[in-house]
């Protein structure tokens, strides 16, 4: 192979050097068409690094697919740096649409917009149905702010809510008993309470006042007005863009025929004149008089149509130069840990969830050690956290890889529970400034259908030879002796999470316990608490992998690893016995579903049968870190 590949080198060589011309040419007339403007789509799922497709793009034209629109923040960051060291690009058109990102990537998506502004470019956003708290937020970026004239400002501050179901369980026949260590761990309280508890209203009220302070000191900048004006915004919304425009909340109405008019009034350069120097042949004097009559009539076109600007993507494709001669270069590895953490594949999975498999993620650790080529791995952790034996093999993956290798974690949208568990073997951590993240806490919850079984006139009954050999049994309440066995292991595992925090982040065990007790922190509270060691994201993680790595030349960017999987186009086989808990499962939840419609009197919603099957068609007893009970928005 090596043989091979000295043999074609002189080809490929000969052949990039002969298009070099043309790609340099290619660069240089990027924003020729488009009088040194960008068009930047924000819209879709955001994400931090490229989804690598399996299909040739050329594949992907011919079968005529289509990928979903997504926002990929490592190439918004490049972008923003071409157009930024590009002294003929004049500014940026950003479409700001519906994007699904947490306060974390919002947060990151402005700062890229506010560094082309503090760089002297322009930024255009232009809102094209509405902007709510995450689109203002990633707005105030920007240089100026327009919408379509039936547009909705829904930016009207940052709330929470949540739903309670003790009254429903209740009615129903369910009890939840829960043993729990950290009086912060708030998940279990949608199932024993009905409204929250002192400790999770302290702790979901400060992060409330962080998000919104981060949302009305960006909108207070972006304005120019002082920090209770910019309130006093949020606080007259919602509003139609009409009356937004009246109340200077925005800068401008333009739908997207009239868009390429408002650019051309911020002050587009005109055309681009090639000067080829002096012409020798007798016709040069007639070219260029013919060169200056079109110059002219493009000027008088410019006044009435301004061109499109140039695609993002086309733009950094053109800015990108590959170098003539490729060395070999050290690679900077990329693990997922994405969702919730599990020890096994659900089957069948939900459409389009994320499940961090602890046996894929170890072994894309594994492989990440075993490549020769990767010098350093980021661990990049968007979990809420899942099962304690899932993320303690993650855990001990991580640590092994580091011994070897540095390995930087960067937390995302969230990394709690399980999610920062797993980070606690790297070396480093990196979290974003609104990164939801700690959770350091443990609870088991363990519903009860007693009542419900005798409502629905089943019989029960329980054959047992040992003394804890029933404790896993719904079907009938527990003795205190069980619940004090169960609040023990539940400690146990709670004073193991805490010397693992307090030795990995180098604590006294008591420091590590007053910043545990399941309470969540943004990143910015995590950094001075010293849960995490940086603020930054993928960018700043990739900078400081690079520094302790072994080596002096890297590739540009990093590479997600993944370890080959097998086939999962194939479900798993399933016995005669498995087909029958399947079968048996599905008409439980029909009956659940109907029995839930009947007692109610109404039709509950969606929502909240989900979450109430969620915990009825649970069969794993073993307590877990679940997830935050809360989303906001």
């Amino acid at each position: 192979m090596r043989l091979f590949r000295w043999l074609v080198w002189p080809i490929f060589f000969a052949i990039r050097l002969l298009l070099r011309p043309i790609v340099l040419r290619r660069r240089k007339r990027a924003l020729r068409g488009s009088h040194g403007w960008i068009e930047l789509r924000l819209e879709g799922s955001v994400e931090a690094l490229p989804v690598r497709s399996r299909l040739h793009p050329m594949v992907r034209r011919l079968l005529r697919r289509r990928e979903m629109p997504r926002v990929v923040l490592w190439q918004v960051h490049h972008v923003i740096d071409a157009l930024i060291a590009d002294p003929e690009a004049k500014g940026v058109l950003v479409y700001l649409g519906s994007t699904v990102c947490g306060w974390a990537h919002a947060d990151a998506l402005r700062a890229e917009l506010e560094r082309a502004r503090t760089a002297g470019k322009i930024v255009l956003v232009q809102a094209e149905t509405h902007v709510a708290n995450r689109e203002a937020l990633i707005a105030s970026g920007g240089t100026k702010l327009i919408m379509t004239p039936p547009g909705l400002f829904t930016a009207i501050g940052t709330s929470t809510s949540g739903l309670f179901y003790r009254a429903v369980l209740a009615r129903l026949g369910v009890q939840v008993e829960v043993a729990s260590a950290g009086q912060y761990k708030s998940a279990p309280e949608r199932f024993t309470r009905d409204d929250r508890s002192e400790a999770d209203l302290e702790q979901t009220t400060r992060l409330i006042d962080q998000f919104d302070a981060r949302l009305a000191s960006a909108w207070s900048v972006f304005r120019g007005v002082e920090l209770d004006t910019a309130i006093a915004h949020f606080d007259r919304a919602p509003l139609i863009a009409t009356r937004a425009l009246e109340l200077g909340l925005i800068d401008g109405l333009a739908r997207d025929d009239e868009i390429l008019k408002a650019l051309d009034e911020l002050g587009s350069p005109g055309p681009i004149v090639e000067d080829r120097g002096p012409k020798s042949d007798k016709n040069a004097q007639k070219r260029r008089d013919q060169r200056g009559r079109r110059d002219q009539q493009s000027r008088r076109d410019r006044r009435d149509r301004a061109d499109a600007p140039v695609a993002a993507s086309t733009y950094l494709q053109s800015q990108t130069i590959p170098p003539l001669f490729r060395r070999p270069r050290k690679r900077i590895g990329v693990v997922e840990v994405h969702g919730a953490i599990v020890d096994t594949a659900p089957f069948p999975s939900p459409p389009g969830a994320k499940t961090a498999i602890a046996k894929h993620v170890v072994d894309d650790l594994r492989t990440a050690g075993e490549d020769d080529t990767i010098a350093a791995v980021i661990l990049h952790v968007n979990s809420r956290g899942g099962s304690v034996t899932a993320s303690d093999q993650i855990f001990g993956a991580v640590r092994r890889l580091n011994q070897t290798k540095p390995v930087i974690a960067c937390f995302d949208e969230v990394a709690a529970s399980g999610g920062y568990y797993v980070a606690c073997g790297a070396r480093k951590i990196f979290a974003v400034p609104l990164t939801i993240t700690g959770s350091i806490g443990v609870f088991a919850l363990t519903p009860i259908f007693e009542d419900l079984i005798e409502t629905l006139g089943l019989g029960h009954d329980l054959i047992k030879n040992r003394r804890n050999a029933g404790i896993y049994d719904v079907f009938r309440s527990r003795s205190e002796d069980e619940r004090q066995h169960a609040r023990d292991q539940v400690q146990a595992l709670y004073a193991l999470f805490i010397d693992l925090v307090a030795r990995a982040r180098t604590l006294d065990t008591d420091s590590a316990e007053g910043w545990a007790s399941g309470r969540v922190w943004t990143g910015q509270d995590a950094l001075e608490r010293k849960l995490v060691d940086g603020l930054g994201g993928l960018e700043e993680a990739f900078a400081h992998a690079k520094e302790v790595a072994d080596g002096t030349r890297f590739e540009p960017e990093p590479e997600i690893v993944h370890a080959p999987r097998p086939n999962m186009m194939r479900p798993p086989p399933v016995d005669e016995a498995g087909i029958g808990q399947l079968i048996g499962e599905r008409f439980a939840e029909q009956l659940i579903e109907r029995f839930i419609a009947k007692v109610t009197g109404s039709r509950t919603s969606t929502a909240i049968v989900s979450e109430i099957l969620s915990l009825l068609s649970t069969g794993d007893p073993t307590p877990g870190w679940l997830w935050t009970p809360f989303d906001v928005r």
